[in-house]
């Protein structure tokens, strides 16, 4: 059986049958993509799922977390996911998912990453679990960063450094005192990871 499922199983047990629905409807909507590594995409987004778990999130952070890629990657080929999401999972779900989803209508690249940036800004400010859910997700990627080309490998480096971690950085004097040592923690093993990487490039 793969890990990811046993992951799945031992969330749904702690936290009830809406992590199951919320994974099985990013199974479903991630069914023919792969990753770099050619492991199946869901385990992205389970692994994203997972690092909040252990840090005591909950289940609408949770939901969202398996579902954060599901309606940029897959909203124009099922166009009732939105509705299907507010409806299994509520507003907050949805709220989160669609924060978290890049503008598929504008075409030029540096556009849609500068709107993108605009848009998690603020959504930060309204919700500080979107927040962590996208530190979990740029940690995640960067932790399997090794099956990328060189070029990408340095483009998303690049993306990481310059634009995600001062936006990540600024965020940190708004982050209520509960959350101050997660915060430092993903920060930091970002940071790692970022120092690992250009070690192994030199």
């Amino acid at each position: 059986m793969a890990d990811y499922i046993q992951t799945i199983r031992a969330m749904s047990n702690s936290m009830g049958d809406k992590v199951l629905k919320a994974f099985q409807l990013a199974e479903r909507v991630h069914i023919d993509q792969k990753r770099k590594s050619g492991e199946p995409y869901i385990t992205h987004p389970v692994a994203v799922a997972k690092m909040l778990f252990d840090n005591g999130a909950d289940r609408d952070t949770i939901c969202a977390a398996l579902l954060h890629d599901s309606l940029e990657d897959s909203g124009e080929k099922y166009p009732w996911l939105e509705g299907h999401i507010l409806r299994e999972f509520g507003d907050h779900v949805l709220y989160m998912v669609q924060a978290l989803s890049k503008d598929n209508a504008i075409t030029d690249k540096l556009a849609q990453q500068s709107k993108y940036l605009e848009q998690i800004e603020q959504a930060f400010e309204v919700d500080i679990n979107i927040f962590f859910i996208k530190i979990a997700d740029q940690l995640h990627n960067i932790s399997t960063i090794s099956a990328l080309a060189s070029e990408r490998k340095e483009r998303w480096i690049t993306e990481l450094k310059h634009e995600y971690l001062p936006l990540f950085s600024e965020y940190y004097h708004r982050v209520p005192l509960p959350y101050r040592n997660l915060h430092q923690q993903m920060m930091q093993d970002i940071q790692n990871l970022i120092e690992s990487h250009e070690e192994s490039s030199k």
